[in-house]
């Protein structure tokens, strides 16, 4: 009897505290050159970390505005996708130096509510919330 209640109360409470589930990284095939140098809609919006710091225009936290062809103020060079999944590898124009290449991979959780980016060269992970707007188009 207690058992038919465990489930339920574990996705409450995950849906409570904001822990995200994220696509098994087995399934997700071949990388490859999106035909077009967008990025995904999917992934559009500002993102932040901690939630507390969307709209915030202190410094405080970690805010990111993601849109078609730049993250931030920095432009979108490459767009490469995944066969069996939705994560993106994103390679981008360094402002400061044109000659540096970055390169992002960026996941959506299986709610769409979290960002986990991965910097590339230095393999640091950052987890971002999706902030309660989305990109006015």
């Amino acid at each position: 009897m207690k058992s038919r209640y465990l489930l339920p109360m574990l996705l409450a409470f995950s849906l409570v505290t904001g822990c995200s589930s994220y696509a098994d990284p087995k399934i997700r095939g071949s990388l490859f050159d999106t035909d077009i140098l967008r990025i995904p809609d999917r992934y559009h919006g500002v993102w932040a970390t901690p939630r507390d710091a969307c709209g915030v225009s202190r410094d405080y936290g970690v805010q990111i505005l993601i849109n078609e062809t730049s993250i931030g103020n920095t432009n979108v060079l490459r767009v490469q996708g995944y066969s069996d999944d939705t994560a993106v590898m994103i390679d981008l124009n360094e402002i400061y130096s044109p000659t540096t290449k970055r390169m992002l991979f960026l996941e959506l959780s299986n709610s769409g509510n979290s960002l986990r980016v991965k910097d590339m060269a230095d393999k640091k992970v950052t987890v971002l919330k999706r902030c309660p707007w989305r990109l006015l188009k």
